[in-house]
């Protein structure tokens, strides 16, 4: 059932991009709830307005990888998750920089956590550079452990 003031309808933008959910009956704009496949393999599922992704949503990636949380005007703006393989990053954006959160990501048979807040932090994914960066000081840290544990032996 469509909300109030919008028609549910399946909208095809050209080669491989569709568009099945809710639109402004006053100027046709994605609105509501819906799901927008991407050429590119992304597809994004949830809350649109005057055709954005705004609100809750989850945007799946072609290698799977995700972010589940809330965006704004198409940018994530809110909590969020971003997961990618065995990482998951859980933390604050807002119009699209990460301000804080907290990493998680396995690095041989360890569980590595990182947390803390963020400047300019830009993520549009798990493999951009500001969650690369606490990547590589995870695993940093896990070799210091290992080499600490050898001597200890």
């Amino acid at each position: 059932m469509a909300t109030e003031g919008t028609t549910h309808r399946l909208v095809e933008y050209g080669a491989r991009v569709t568009y099945e959910g809710e639109l402004s009956n006053s100027n046709g704009r994605k609105k509501g709830v819906g799901t927008l496949t991407l050429a590119d393999g992304k597809v994004y599922s949830g809350r649109f307005d005057n055709g954005y992704c705004d609100g809750v949503g989850v945007l799946t990636y072609d290698d799977n990888s995700s972010y589940r949380g809330e965006f704004r005007e198409g940018k994530f703006h809110g909590f969020g998750e971003l997961r990618q393989g065995s990482s998951t990053f859980q933390g604050k954006f807002v119009t699209g920089q990460v301000t804080s959160g907290r990493l998680q990501t396995t690095v041989g048979k360890r569980l590595m956590s990182v947390s803390g807040s963020f400047a300019n932090g830009s993520v549009s994914r798990m493999s951009e550079s500001s969650v690369n960066e606490l990547v590589s000081k995870a695993v940093a840290c896990a070799e210091q452990a290992d080499k600490e544990a050898a001597r200890c032996k």
